[in-house]
C-alpha cells in the first residue's frame, strides 16, 4: 500500500501551499488560550508528516530562523538547507530516534491513508511530543463527507478507466456537468440541488491534484469527530479546539442556540459533534495535547489580556489594553473571525 500511495502522488503531485493555521505562533496562541503553555514558538522544534515538498516547512522556517523544521514524507525531495530537513520516508519508520518535538503536523493525511498508518500518526503525536506540545492533525469529517462520498462514488464509476490524471478530471467534470444540466428543471428536488452544488465545487476546486486525490484516490476516509477523538484517547492524547479560529464556541453562539446544545449533553466531545452536525462540517483540523495536561473547554478569559489584537484588514498589532475592549468581547470577535490574537 505504502508503494501503491508513493507511486500515486509521484504521478500526480499534490499541489502543496503554505498552511496558515499550522504555524506555531498561531497554534501557541491557541493552545494559551485554553491553559496550556508551549514552547516559544520563536525557539521551537517542528515536525510535519506527510510534507510533500517542504513549502508549509520553508515558509514557517523564514519566519522563524532560530526554530528547527523536520519533514517526514514518502515523496519527500531529501535535503537539508538552513533550519529545515526534509527526509523521504515512510511514517510507518518514525522512532523515538527522530527525538521530541513541541510541535507535530499532519496536514491532509490522515483521511488518505490505511488505517494502520492513521494508527502510526496517533502513536507519533504522543511518542515524540514534547509535555507540553501540540499535536494537529487534519481530516474529512461526516456528516458533510456523506453528500461528498456520493459525488465521489459518481465519478470514480465514469472516471476510473481513464488514461491521465488529466482526462479523469475532465470526465468527471462533464459528468457533473451533464447531470446537472439535466435535472436544472427540477430545481428545488434534492438531487438536483445537491448536483448544482457539486458542479460549483468542482469548478471551483483548488486545483486538478487537490481533484484527483480527494475523489479519485482508492483511500478517502472520512470520520465522525467522536470517532476520531476516541482514537486519539486510546494513544494518550485530548483534544484541545481547532485550529480555525472560527469554529462554532458554543460560549459564543446566540445564547438560544448554545442553552439548546447544552442541553443536549454537557460532555464536550458529543458536544463537539453535535456542532458538525449543526453546521454540516466536511473538514476538520483538531488539536490534541498529551491527556496528563489539563485543558480548559473555554477560553481563558484573563489569559486574553497577555496577547496582542488586531483588527483584520489592519496590519498594526495592539496590547490588549491599547485595543480598549473587556476580555470577552474580544475573545468573542475572535471566535467569530472579527480580530485576530497573538503571542508576544
Amino acid at each position: 500500500m505504502s508503494e501503491e500511495i508513493r507511486e500515486s502522488y509521484e504521478r500526480v503531485p499534490y499541489d502543496t501551499r503554505p498552511q496558515p493555521q499550522t504555524h506555531p505562533r498561531h497554534l501557541s496562541t491557541l493552545a494559551w488560550l485554553h491553559g496550556i503553555e508551549t514552547a516559544d514558538a520563536a525557539h521551537c522544534r517542528v515536525l510535519e508528516l506527510g510534507c510533500g515538498d517542504g513549502v508549509n516547512l520553508f515558509a514557517m522556517a523564514r519566519e522563524l530562523p532560530e526554530s528547527t523544521f523536520t519533514g517526514i514524507d514518502l515523496v519527500a525531495p531529501a535535503r537539508k538547507e538552513a533550519n529545515v530537513e526534509l527526509r523521504a520516508m515512510s511514517l510507518l519508520d518514525v522512532d523515538d530516534s527522530l527525538g521530541v518535538f513541541d510541535f507535530i503536523i499532519c496536514h491532509g493525511v490522515f483521511s488518505w491513508v490505511p488505517r494502520d498508518v492513521q494508527e502510526k500518526i496517533l502513536a507519533i503525536c504522543r511518542a515524540n511530543l514534547a509535555a507540553n506540545g501540540i499535536a494537529y492533525i487534519s481530516y474529512n469529517a461526516y456528516p458533510g463527507w456523506h453528500f461528498r462520498n456520493m459525488l465521489r462514488d459518481v465519478v470514480q464509476f465514469h472516471a476510473g478507466g481513464s488514461a491521465t490524471p488529466e482526462e479523469s478530471v475532465q470526465r468527471s467534470l462533464d459528468l457533473i456537468r451533464f447531470l446537472s444540466d439535466m435535472t436544472a428543471g427540477a430545481k428545488q428536488h434534492p438531487y438536483a440541488m445537491y448536483l448544482q452544488s457539486a458542479r460549483t465545487l468542482f469548478e471551483t476546486a483548488i486545483s486538478p491534484s487537490y481533484f484527483v486525490h480527494e475523489y479519485l484516490e482508492s483511500i478517502n476516509q472520512p470520520m465522525h469527530f467522536r470517532d476520531f477523538a476516541a482514537r486519539a484517547a486510546r494513544h494518550g492524547l485530548q483534544y484541545v479546539r481547532e485550529a480555525d479560529a472560527t469554529s462554532p464556541d458554543p460560549d459564543y453562539l446566540p445564547p438560544p442556540v448554545a442553552a439548546k446544545l447544552r442541553g443536549y449533553t454537557n460532555d464536550r466531545i458529543a458536544l463537539e459533534q453535535y456542532m458538525d452536525y449543526m453546521i454540516d462540517r466536511t473538514f476538520r483540523r483538531t488539536l490534541l495535547t498529551p491527556m496528563e495536561n489539563a485543558v480548559s473547554a473555554s477560553i481563558e478569559l484573563p489569559r486574553v489580556r497577555a496577547l496582542k489584537v488586531r483588527r483584520p484588514p489592519a496590519k498594526e498589532w495592539k496590547t490588549f489594553e491599547e485595543f480598549g475592549m473587556q476580555e470577552r468581547d474580544v475573545a468573542g470577535l475572535f471566535a467569530t473571525g472579527h480580530v485576530e490574537l497573538m503571542t508576544y
